[in-house]
């Protein structure tokens, strides 16, 4: 399996298109809306498909690093681990910080990321949120030893 590292503006017709089919297979809500935030797009892809992606960009201020806007699998892929590539591949090629916000609901997304490190620092409530109200979610941080 390969992982390209594609910026927002490289992203073709063709690899929105799939990525809109992957995110489809899992949710309701269509990859174009983590597009407008990201700076960038991580596509793993097995011997002929893309089976997964991970979107991101770099964040300052309260926090610095990478803010993980949006990962999906297919769900033939899921439960392998494979996310896990996204989070080493960033970790190895800027050396630093992992943020991303998960819904105090979805409890798969959160067992998997504090299984690979990352923990709870802070709380969030959102008015809206991809068409949720008072969306509920914890920013969780996977540290990263600069020295």
């Amino acid at each position: 399996m390969k992982i390209y590292d594609i910026e927002k503006e490289n992203i073709s017709e063709k690899i929105e298109t799939r990525l809109n089919e992957l995110f489809s297979e899992n949710e309701n809500v269509h990859c174009n809306d983590a597009i407008k935030y990201c700076s960038a797009c991580l596509i793993l892809e097995n011997e002929k498909n893309i089976i997964g992606y991970c979107m991101y960009h770099f964040i300052s201020g309260n926090y610095n690093g990478i803010y993980l806007d949006q990962g999906v699998l297919a769900k033939k892929y899921q439960n392998m681990k494979l996310s896990q590539k996204f989070y080493d591949y960033l970790i190895e090629k800027y050396h630093c910080n992992l943020y991303a916000h998960v819904s105090i609901y979805n409890r798969q997304s959160m067992k998997s990321l504090c299984k690979y490190g990352f923990i709870p620092i802070e709380v969030s409530i959102d008015k809206e949120f991809y068409g949720i109200e008072n969306y509920t979610s914890l920013l969780l941080v996977k540290e990263i030893n600069t020295n």
